[in-house]
């Protein structure tokens, strides 16, 4: 038992020094986890230039929280000259928001490119630089920056919000494109942005992706498809009146006179301006009328020289007046007006004398007094008919009569802007539809009551930009006496412009982007103080080990001496006070 005991004592210094080493050992393992937490920073220059960048970052944050971002990018500057230290990435990321509030959104997207090249997944430099892309109007960087983060961040709730941002910015961005060329007449370009808008639904800004596309759909002809964007945005927004207009007019456009009517008395409930009003109850007149003829059962025959015959409009050229001499004036100068204009006249010209059966001929000639057919262009605003004063002109045409029936003269005029907005020019397409109109009046044809003819009073999708098989018969029977000429086309062989009707009423504007409130960015997810910004851990000097023997001297015992037990005595040595055995252990002799 006392071996045994000896055996306990002599362990339990060894135990002890066990214990210790453990706790040394969770020491030096919680000191690691604490750099470890400091995004797995290790000190990379001596602790002092750390613990001096760390000092100017800290003063760094207090500024930005300031908003003194000027002293805040003086002052990190010089953190950054200590570059590469465990803080560099943080430093750039300071910098770039400093120069990024400044407006120095290139020197910022700068800053952010060192921020990742020292940590290639901060999530906060990726949000930054999404951030100042999105300033530049750089919408396509933008999300890109913030598809990365997405990729990068360990928050669920920051990448939700991420990819929120994605869509509303796509769908913000690409309808603001859309918007740019609707505005420069790039109506194709603008189609294709809106389509790519309309992917992202929904989003804040669906009511005015679809409400935008309806307008230019419909500006285009594709006037069902109109109906269809034009509900789809009201789904969304059902206050948009813009929306609600060009809904009336593409169901006038589809001749669905009493759904268009309604809508634009919808239209004119919701208009608080007097004009815009006035000019809408004007546009339900004229849908009214269009019902009525739309109806007239002589638009079944096929053409309509009576209906011209009762409208006092049916004249003819004389023979002797035959080719027509035809001045076109000079444009140069005039507000709106195009070189190509002239080609689009020459166009209707051949295009007419072509479906007379060639019994109509003309020459242009460069001096005017010797014309008997004058082309004139003009951005002022034109007399309305008395017929229809709801309407604005963009083309007249005013015949001089030699007697009742037969012309001596006549003068066209075209607007070469919108006589509804007069600083948007005319498009391609609309003087080629007016000039075909025109110059069928100026060759005697007076107006249709059907809206697919081209010589209807007012411009329709309705028609396609070219005389209907009513106007070519039309024209064919007031000259069926006249001999056969021989007519050859005088315009350029060029490809016609896509046809686009000018506006017969007030007309729709697209739906307002410049007051859209942009997607909002939430400030960037960064993370909390504790673990951005960290000041370096000082480590001391290690302690110097102790040498061998001095380590020997500390750990080892002095050996015990052993303990010897003598044998009992006899009973008889004891009597004799004698041992009775003689003693195991005979000490040598002292010296």
């Amino acid at each position: 038992m006392k071996f045994a005991r000896r055996e306990y004592r002599h362990g339990f210094p060894n135990q002890q020094s066990c214990s210790m080493s453990l706790v040394c050992a969770l020491i030096a393992l919680g000191t690691a986890c604490a750099i470890a937490s400091a995004r797995d920073r290790q000190p990379i220059k001596s602790y002092e230039i750390e613990h001096a960048v760390y000092q100017i970052c800290s003063q760094g944050d207090e500024l930005i929280r300031s908003k003194s971002y000027a002293q805040a990018r003086d002052l990190l500057l010089k953190a950054a000259s200590y570059d590469p230290t465990s803080y560099s990435s943080y430093v750039h990321e300071d910098l770039a928001r400093c120069y990024r509030q400044l407006k120095s959104y290139q020197q910022a997207i700068s800053e952010t490119g060192m921020a990742l090249m020292f940590e290639p997944d901060s999530e906060d430099a990726i949000y930054t630089r999404a951030l100042t892309y999105y300033d530049m109007d750089d919408f396509d960087h933008a999300t890109s920056c913030l598809q990365k983060y997405v990729v990068v961040s360990n928050d669920s709730n920051s990448r939700a919000s991420a990819q929120k941002l994605i869509r509303e910015i796509g769908a913000y961005s690409k309808l603001k494109q859309a918007a740019r060329c609707i505005g420069s007449g790039r109506d194709q370009q603008a189609r294709r942005y809106l389509e790519m808008a309309a992917q992202f639904d929904p989003s804040p800004v669906s009511a005015q992706v679809h409400g935008n596309f309806a307008y230019v759909l419909r500006r285009n002809g594709d006037t069902e498809r109109a109906v269809e964007e034009a509900k789809k945005s009201l789904q969304f927004d059902p206050n948009d009146k813009s929306t609600v207009y060009t809904l009336g007019m593409a169901y006038g456009d589809l001749a669905r006179f009493d759904e268009a009517i309604e809508w634009i008395q919808r239209y004119v409930a919701m208009e608080n301006d007097a004009k815009a009003k006035e000019n809408a109850l004007n546009s339900i007149k004229g849908l009214e009328d269009d019902r009525e003829q739309f109806n007239d059962p002589a638009n079944k025959l096929p053409d309509y020289v009576g209906q011209l015959r009762s409208q006092d409009y049916c004249f003819t050229w004389p023979r002797k007046r035959l080719p027509l001499k035809v001045y076109i004036s000079s444009g140069s100068g005039i507000f709106g007006y195009r070189p190509s204009f002239d080609a689009l006249i020459t166009r209707a010209l051949d295009t007419w004398c072509d479906a007379s059966g060639k019994k109509l001929d003309y020459v242009l000639v460069n001096d005017e007094s010797k014309a008997c057919l004058k082309v004139k262009w003009t951005p002022d605003a034109l007399p309305a008919t008395t017929n229809h004063p709801n309407v604005l002109p963009v083309g007249l045409t005013e015949p001089d009569l030699e007697s009742v029936e037969q012309l001596r003269e006549a003068l066209i005029s075209i607007r070469t802007v919108d006589p509804y907005e007069t600083k948007r020019t005319l498009e391609a397409g609309e003087c080629a539809s007016v000039a075909m109109h025109e110059v069928g009046h100026a060759l005697g044809v007076g107006h249709s009551t059907c809206m697919s003819d081209i010589m209807y009073f007012r411009s329709s999708y309705r028609q396609n930009g070219l005389p209907s098989m009513r106007d070519k018969a039309t024209i064919t029977r007031l000259y069926d006496s006249y001999p056969q000429l021989n007519f050859v086309p005088r315009s350029k062989a060029v490809t016609p412009p896509t046809f686009l009707p000018p506006p017969a009423f007030m007309p729709p504007r697209p739906p307002d982007v410049e007051k859209l409130t942009p997607p909002l960015f939430l400030p960037p997810p960064l993370q909390s103080e504790e673990k951005k910004l960290q000041p370096p851990l000082f480590t001391p000097p290690p302690v110097k080990s102790p040498k061998p023997d001095e380590t020997d001297r500390q750990t080892t015992k002095p050996p015990q001496i052993p303990l010897f037990v003598p044998p009992p005595r006899s009973e008889q040595g004891k009597k004799e006070g004698k041992p009775a055995n003689p003693p195991l252990f005979t000490p040598p002799p002292a010296k």
